[in-house]
């Protein structure tokens, strides 16, 4: 081989050798980031709205409530619409906001964003997972009742009027599996039915149901 040849091959080695420090440098760069913090005007807006239902459900200004939510419901669309939501608590707060929504695509919203949130969680056994995986079963049951078909989870408690007691219908308590309520972190139907009893009899007591005729 001629010293010219030889002189070509080294500097061709040497090249190499240098992209691959370079690519090696790259990953452990990218390996080491600093994983994204949670968008903090989010968990703010997830903050107002658990403050509004921390009153007494009887006695609170529902229709100052709602104009709150519709705010913050409005905010929360900037902020996802810039993508500025990022990790699992950003969409679990959005979420949450609009799982308070008044109509059909806002619950719908909630479910979806849900579902997000725990795809992102990247530790199944972690809080934010676990609270991801409820509010998805939550929204579901609600997007169901809004359109008029029955929730499969029994997250959700209602009353047609105020003078009527709380129910969980219509509710198909076969369509999935205790396995799969467990995994969502939804109690059992027992405990869900003795729930209910004990809001209907808060209600009696309270005098707030009407008497059967």
């Amino acid at each position: 081989m001629t010293t010219m040849k030889v002189t070509a091959l080294r500097m061709h080695q040497a090249l190499s050798i240098v992209c691959l420090l370079a690519l090696g440098g790259a990953l452990s760069a990218e390996e080491t980031a600093p994983a994204a913090a949670e968008n903090p005007e989010l968990a703010q807006l997830y903050a107002g709205d658990q403050d509004d239902r921390k009153v007494n459900m009887h006695e609170a200004d529902w229709d100052e409530i709602s104009k709150r939510d519709a705010e913050r419901r409005a905010r929360v669309l900037e902020i996802v619409g810039a993508g500025q939501a990022r990790v699992a608590a950003d969409y679990f707060h959005a979420a949450m906001v609009f799982q308070h929504g008044q109509g059909i695509e806002d619950i719908r919203q909630a479910r979806d964003w849900a579902k997000k949130a725990t795809e992102l969680a990247s530790d199944p056994a972690s809080k934010i997972h676990r609270r991801a995986k409820w509010l998805f079963a939550a929204a579901t049951d609600r997007h169901l009742h809004r359109l008029g078909e029955p929730q499969i989870f029994g997250t959700q408690f209602r009353r047609e009027t105020d003078e009527s007691p709380w129910s969980m219908e219509p509710f198909d308590r076969e369509a999935i599996s205790p396995e799969e309520r467990k995994a969502h972190g939804v109690p059992t139907i027992e405990q869900q039915e003795g729930r209910l009893a004990t809001m209907n009899s808060e209600l009696e007591e309270r005098g707030l149901l009407k008497d059967p005729e």
